[in-house]
């Protein structure tokens, strides 16, 4: 660690307090290609139906959100076969966007 910190100390010790403020929230701040776009689930705002990987916050599992044109019965979540058996309420849920299907 002691040799990470010098090395990142010196290539920013050159910048004024405003600029190494704005790259510090840059690097906070900024989603990088791996990142998952998790998105908080609003019953009044619901996504389009398809899969999706939700979560509880503390676990996730893959699901499907089925619109209330399918389903009959309202809008509702529904969880993979390989899920684990424990419900979740969902409070998150981020898109499954397999390469090359961008």
């Amino acid at each position: 660690m002691k040799k990470g910190y010098k090395e990142f100390s010196e290539t920013v010790k050159h910048l004024d307090k405003e600029d190494l403020i704005r790259q510090l929230y840059l690097a906070v701040n900024t989603p990088t290609k791996s990142e998952i776009p998790w998105q908080k689930y609003d019953p009044e705002n619901p996504p389009v139906g398809g899969r999706y990987l939700v979560s509880d916050g503390k676990n996730w599992s893959e699901g499907f959100y089925f619109s209330k044109e399918i389903t009959m019965s309202g809008q509702y979540w529904g969880l993979s076969r390989t899920a684990s058996s424990d419900p979740i309420e969902v409070v998150y849920y981020a898109p499954i966007n397999l390469p090359g299907e961008e």
